[in-house]
C-alpha cells in the first residue's frame, strides 16, 4: 500500500487468492497484479518470478516478507517443523536471489528488500527454527549485495521488531498477558504497526537510499538497543 501511494505497479505474490484481491482492492493507482501461488521452494520462486516477468515486464524492485511464526522449544522441534519455517522465509529468498541475478527479471538500479527479525539475533525460548531462519536471511543479504553490484542492484535487509499483524495478533491471542507485556517492553516504543515497515520499504526501494546495500535497517522500536 505504501509504495503503491508513491505511483508504483505493484504485482502481489502469495498464496491465497482472496487475500490477494482484498489486497489489491486497497491499493491506490492502477495497474496492479495478482498471482496465487506458493512461495515454499527455492527453484519454484525462481520459475514464478522468471514467469511473472515474461508477462507483466521487468521489475525494478522486489520485497519479500513471506514467513511463518513457530514456538517451539529445542527439544521438540523437528524436521517437519524446520522444513515449514524455512520453506517460505529462507527458500523462497534463495529463489528471489537467483531470480534478481538475472538480467531479464530486475533492472539495473533496482532494489531488492527481505524482511528478517531481531529474533535472528537476540535469543528467545522457543524460537529455535523461527530464530535460524532470519539469521540465514541475514547471511545472504552481503552475499547477494556484492554479486548485483555490477548491476548497480542494491540488496538490504530489514530487521523488524514485533509489529502488530494479523500473525501476531493470532499468536498473542493464545499467550498470557503479561507475556505479550513483557515483550512491549522490550520495545523502547512499544510494538510496531505495518506502516512502520511500509515507509522502511519505500525507503530502500527509493533513489534515497541509492548509496546503501548489504546491510541491516533496524525498525524495531529500540529494541536492539537494550
Amino acid at each position: 500500500m505504501a509504495l503503491a501511494a508513491c505511483g508504483a505497479q505493484i504485482i502481489l505474490l502469495a498464496r491465497d487468492p482472496g487475500r490477494l484481491e482484498a489486497t489489491r482492492a486497497q491499493l491506490g493507482g492502477t495497474g496492479h497484479v495478482t498471482v496465487a501461488h506458493s512461495l515454499d521452494h527455492a527453484d519454484r520462486t525462481f520459475d514464478l518470478i522468471k514467469d511473472t516477468t515474461v508477462r507483466h515486464g521487468v521489475l525494478h524492485g522486489i520485497f519479500h516478507a513471506a514467513g511463518s511464526y513457530l514456538a517451539m522449544p529445542a527439544k521438540a522441534t523437528r524436521q517437519k517443523h524446520i522444513d515449514a519455517v524455512f520453506a517460505a522465509s529462507v527458500m523462497a529468498a534463495y529463489g528471489i536471489a537467483r531470480a534478481a541475478a538475472h538480467q531479464s527479471v530486475l533492472a539495473a538500479g533496482g532494489s531488492v528488500v527481505f524482511m528478517s527479525s531481531v529474533a535472528g539475533e537476540r535469543g528467545h525460548p522457543g524460537t529455535l527454527a523461527y530464530a535460524g531462519a532470519k539469521a540465514a536471511i541475514h547471511g545472504m543479504v552481503p552475499v547477494l549485495a556484492v554479486e548485483l553490484a555490477p548491476k548497480k542492484i542494491r540488496v538490504n535487509v530489514i530487521t523488524s521488531g514485533t509489529v502488530e499483524t494479523e500473525m501476531h495478533l493470532t499468536t498473542a491471542a493464545g499467550l498470557p498477558p503479561a507475556l505479550i507485556e513483557a515483550g512491549a517492553r522490550r520495545h523502547l516504543f512499544g510494538f510496531g504497526e505495518p506502516r512502520d515497515i511500509g515507509e522502511a520499504v519505500v525507503f530502500l526501494m527509493s533513489d534515497a537510499a541509492r548509496w546503501l546495500t548489504g546491510t541491516s535497517l533496524n525498525v524495531d522500536g529500540g529494541y536492539l538497543a537494550q
